[in-house]
């Protein structure tokens, strides 16, 4: 991953005062899209045109825009408490909906079709009869587990959606493991 830095605006703009042709200061139209901050120049007294993005593009996206939403959900932080701290240093940021945007549309995709790739990968690996072994906690908010899962509601369901998913997915079982859950058997 590149490096960023935060850079004032002011600095930034003076790399753009002159022209590199005829020397001389003009005006610059300056747009933001989130994170990035894009430059067009044009200097009447030469013709020389100057054109200039902060960072390159995922499709219409702006890349610094996709790596502040997946660093944000990456590290467990919110976008309201990151916008609150960017905005007190007047850095430029991307809108709580342009974050969920982005989770939808690109994130949890990739994230999906990412988790999907390694498990094909797996059970191409996995032609013997494999030992399936329950017994997954889901702890309640306030005990020591940082993480859960809500998918199937409990651990008691948990064993069992395992074991289906595991027959539903060819994988030849050669023994299970369980604590005795009545819904195992």
């Amino acid at each position: 991953m590149v490096k960023k830095y935060i850079v004032y605006k002011y600095c930034l703009l003076q790399l753009f005062r002159c022209c590199p042709v005829c020397t001389r200061t003009w005006n610059i139209t300056k747009r933001f899209k989130g994170t990035l901050i894009s430059t067009v120049q044009i200097w009447p007294h030469c013709d020389h045109i100057k054109t200039w993005k902060s960072q390159q593009y995922v499709s219409d996206t702006p890349a610094g825009n996709l790596h502040l939403t997946a660093a944000i959900a990456f590290t467990g932080s919110s976008i309201a408490q990151t916008n609150k701290i960017l905005n007190a240093l007047k850095v430029q940021i991307i809108s709580e909906s342009t974050f969920y945007s982005h989770q939808k549309t690109v994130q949890l995709p990739t994230i999906y079709w990412q988790w999907k790739s390694e498990q094909r990968v797996i059970q191409q690996y996995v032609r013997e009869p494999v030992d399936l072994g329950g017994d997954m906690t889901a702890d309640l908010p306030g005990h020591c587990a940082k993480c859960g899962s809500n998918e199937v509601g409990n651990s008691l369901r948990m064993e069992k959606e395992g074991l289906l998913r595991s027959i539903v997915s060819d994988v030849s079982i050669g023994s299970i493991i369980t604590d005795q859950h009545i819904s195992i058997q």
